[in-house]
């Protein structure tokens, strides 16, 4: 598992998970940018996309309805979901 902090700006996490799933994007990418459309991902890219972000937090939530997992900015937004849960809380002492 990875440090979660070291992803938690968008740009770091666009290029580690690209380079994850094997995706070399033609121009830049934003948080706008589409994974089916733009990117090309398809069914097994997403469970990569999936597999990525357990491998990253350490498996803290059930994995989304891929359906919106439509652009990065999403898949930026689950990432940091399941970092947030996953972060020792003041209530836990």
């Amino acid at each position: 598992m990875t440090d979660p902090g070291d992803l938690r700006s968008f740009a770091p996490f666009a290029v580690a998970l690209l380079d994850a799933v094997g995706i070399e994007p033609v121009g830049p990418v934003t948080e706008a940018t589409l994974l089916g459309d733009e990117l090309g991902f398809d069914s097994l890219h997403v469970v990569e996309l999936l597999v990525f972000v357990d491998d990253h937090v350490g498996g803290t939530g059930p994995p989304p309805d891929p359906a919106v997992l439509a652009t990065l900015g999403d898949a930026h937004s689950y990432y940091l979901e399941l970092v947030r849960r996953a972060a020792p809380t003041a209530d836990a002492w």
